[in-house]
């Protein structure tokens, strides 16, 4: 917020992380800053970036939100009946494909990972959101933009727990929640 170069550099970031996944709109509450001012500058920039893209995308397709499964999805309901959770499971699946990820609930909500809590929210909250509003049967990859700040929390969370643990207990359940891990994938 201090330099006009941040600006700019924050501003094209997200607007490469729009091209690599449209659900990154949900993060735009982690930009909005107490000034103001700054927000239509950093918005141009943004709309810069993207602009091309999804021009592109609505000159080819006639919409700029397109999506290649949509058709297919289309004509299979039987798949969206498969893959329509409640939101809860979503979470579910968080912790379970990465039990480490548990260590972010001892993270607390410090100024230094008040960001990123800010960031998770902004996604699962408009995701358990569209989860009941979307017959589109939405999967758990639309998460994938929280996870970064869910690594954070973790980290900060597993540095808490390593405070009041003992070492080599510690040791263990890092190591069996990243061997769980590393065996799903």
């Amino acid at each position: 917020e201090k330099k006009i170069q941040n600006l700019f550099l924050s501003a094209f970031l997200f607007g490469l992380a729009l091209w690599t996944r449209t659900s990154s709109l949900f993060a735009i509450p982690i930009f909005l800053c107490y000034k103001w001012k700054q927000f239509p500058a950093w918005f141009g920039v943004v709309f810069l970036v993207i602009g091309y893209w999804f021009f592109n995308l609505y000159r080819y397709y006639g919409t700029a939100f397109y999506f290649p499964d949509l058709g297919a999805m289309s004509n299979r309901p039987e798949w969206l009946a498969i893959i329509h959770k409640p939101w809860y499971r979503y979470l579910y699946d968080l912790f379970y494909l990465s039990p480490l990820f548990l260590g972010a609930l001892f993270s607390g909500w410090k100024p230094e990972t008040r960001l990123f809590w800010i960031w998770i929210l902004s996604f699962i909250i408009p995701f358990s959101l569209l989860l009941h509003t979307n017959k589109l049967g939405l999967e758990d990859r639309y998460l994938l933009s929280a996870y970064p700040a869910m690594a954070v929390l973790t980290a900060y969370g597993l540095k808490n727990i390593q405070k009041v643990v003992p070492k080599y207990f510690f040791l263990v359940i890092a190591g069996a929640g990243s061997l769980w891990s590393l065996r799903l994938a």
